[in-house]
């Protein structure tokens, strides 16, 4: 190796990538000090205040003055709840955005410094020792320049999106209000729901456009085809999805906010029936339930962590031969000049879905870097990982999980998202790890998942890089149904299953575009663990929907889930009532706190 590429391969490795590796790192605490105002502040205070609500409801009306004890009760309460939550929002959001305007600023002047001093110093050594090395640097200082650009483009879109969660925490208020003021709130404050629950919709549609114009954009600058037309796709959704929201927008604001408050109050009966039935005697636990789900408050749900990691490839002799043989293209992965040209699977998923970058960092490997790699060996560079998904577009498949999960009763959360790194030993056929589901259940063996008392609302969430060539699957779900075992979905007992029956549960999917049509795969996926199947969900307006033939199927509900309700698939109350009663009946005591 001439002294020209040892220079720049030391000071990637002992420079760049620890100082970014840092900075990363930095820049997830602002999240988690957010995470941590909800957790062990905003919600306790919710709770408590819905509480004391639950006790003016209860009391016993003093008719000489027209119920006022009741009315002094409730007017209390309700002005505790409005304080309270505007101070603890407010809090939260200030604390929050501090923080993220703060490291983006160190994160973008610590980037642009490093990057140019690598440069230089590059460019000094290479000019008298190799001149070519010399010219690439020039071109590896505008790569590095545009994703310094494109950081930022990601920074102020994210600004954006933020309002999304924003409106959620005002939403919680509302429905908070809403249940105080019994169906005369389900009205009122319906109206209200609704509007927010369109502006929210317009926002994300607008997150959706820019993501759509980024690509573009930074497809046409990185000579990357495949970017450009993944771009162009989700451009043509977004102003589709606009043209949708503007035409049910009176429906939005007159229809979804109510029938939302009024599926909220049945939600929770079915919940109630559910407990009653499975623990009669067991009051103490029917309330220490409650508890947990923030019964009383908004949003309410059972605890359920996602044990989200992305399906990885580490830069070795592995992940080279996969790319000599034609399983994957490296170039495509990760952004780099690329025509898009071909129907191979790994064209398709092209940058605008997978990355490729040092390990421990958002930093892109170079095309240079990644030529070097394939040319000359996996020491020829600083170590690397290659993942099917970006990481925000991960998170925001769980965001999605987690706003569709609040109807079926559950909150989902999750923590870091972590690596699932592949290596030759789990695919010595080189066919790049292709999975059905016959083999799906191996690959939650390292969650560790054994079969045998697992730990059942801790869901594996595994993003992966395809499945097999003649599996049609965009998700799998690996289930968990005890003995006497029915067959998922079928009804049927099957004898030949031996007790204990080992059930190595869990869920996978792959990323595709546009969002609005696959976002919900994941969220469908979840469904199925929690004992959901894809009977009786014959439309477009389902989540447990699947095609089961080229025919469509658009109903009158699909109309009017889309334009008046929530503007995509949901999940239906029979889907609760199913859930709570898989939650009851099969799953094990650790989803519903017995007492220890």
């Amino acid at each position: 190796m001439s002294a020209c590429k040892k220079v720049k391969k030391w000071i990637t490795k002992k420079v760049q990538i620890p100082v970014e590796k840092a900075i990363k790192k930095a820049k997830k605490q602002c999240t988690e000090v957010k995470k941590k105002i909800e957790e062990k502040v905003k919600k306790p205070i919710e709770e408590w205040v819905s509480k004391r609500v639950e006790k003016c409801k209860k009391k016993k009306c003093k008719k000489w003055c027209l119920c006022c004890n009741k009315w002094f009760c409730w007017i209390e309460t309700i002005l505790e709840k409005i304080i309270t939550y505007v101070i603890v929002t407010v809090i939260k959001w200030v604390t929050y955005l501090v923080c993220k305007i703060v490291m983006i600023v160190v994160d973008i002047i610590v980037k642009i410094v490093i990057r140019l001093l690598k440069f230089l110093v590059t460019f000094l050594v290479c000019i008298f020792t190799d001149p070519l090395e010399a010219l690439k640097a020039i071109w590896a200082l505008w790569k590095d320049l545009l994703d310094i650009i494109e950081d930022l483009f990601d920074f102020i879109k994210s600004l954006v999106c933020d309002l999304i969660e924003f409106i959620n925490d005002f939403k919680g208020l509302t429905c908070g209000l809403a249940q105080s003021f019994s169906y005369v709130g389900l009205v009122l404050f319906g109206f209200v729901d609704g509007g927010l629950s369109l502006v929210q919709q317009l926002i994300e549609t607008v997150c959706n456009f820019l993501n759509g114009v980024k690509d573009v954009v930074f497809g046409i600058l990185n000579l990357n085809g495949c970017r450009l037309s993944g771009g162009l796709t989700n451009i043509g959704v977004g102003i589709a999805r606009i043209i949708l929201d503007i035409i049910g927008a009176p429906g939005w604001i007159l229809v979804s906010g109510i029938a939302s408050n009024v599926r909220k109050m049945k939600l929770k009966k079915i919940i109630e029936s559910s407990l009653s039935q499975a623990f009669p005697e067991d009051e103490n636990r029917i309330n220490r339930i409650k508890d947990k789900m923030h019964f009383y408050a908004c949003p309410m749900g059972l605890p359920v962590e996602l044990d989200a990691r992305r399906m990885c490839i580490p830069s070795g002799r592995y992940l080279r031969e996969l790319h000599i043989r034609g399983q994957i293209n490296l170039f495509a992965l990760a952004g780099q000049i690329n025509g898009c040209d071909d129907k191979k699977w790994a064209t398709q998923t092209s940058s605008v879905l997978g990355e490729v970058v040092y390990e421990g960092t958002d930093i892109r490997v170079s095309y240079f870097d990644l030529k070097r790699f394939i040319d000359e060996g996996p020491d020829a560079i600083a170590p690397f990982n290659v993942y099917p998904i970006r990481l925000e577009r991960f998170e925001n498949f769980l965001r999605i999980a987690q706003t569709k999960a609040y109807q079926l009763g559950l909150a989902f959360s999750w923590g870091e998202i972590i690596d699932y790194p592949i290596d030759r030993e789990q695919d010595p056929n080189f066919q790049f790890v292709p999975m059905d589901q016959s083999v799906h259940e191996n690959v939650f063996t390292d969650f560790p998942r054994s079969g045998i008392n697992d730990a059942l609302c801790k869901v594996p969430t595994l993003a992966i890089f395809r499945y097999l060539n003649d599996d049609p699957s965009y998700g799998l779900t690996s289930w968990f149904r005890p003995p006497p075992y029915q067959t998922p979905c079928s009804g049927q007992i099957d004898d030949t299953i031996p007790y204990p029956y080992r059930s190595k549960s869990g869920v996978s999917f792959t990323d595709r575009i546009p969002e609005f049509v696959f976002g919900t795969v994941l969220v469908h996926e979840l469904g199925h663990y929690f004992g959901l199947c894809h009977d009786n969900h014959n439309g477009l307006e389902y989540i447990m929907y699947v095609p089961r033939s080229a025919e469509s199927h658009v109903t009158g509900n699909t109309f009017s889930e889309y334009l008046l309700l929530s503007g995509g698939p949901s999940f239906t109350l029979d889907d609760a009532k199913e859930t709570w009663r898989w939650l009851t009946n099969v799953a094990d005591d650790s989803c519903l706190f017995p007492e220890i």
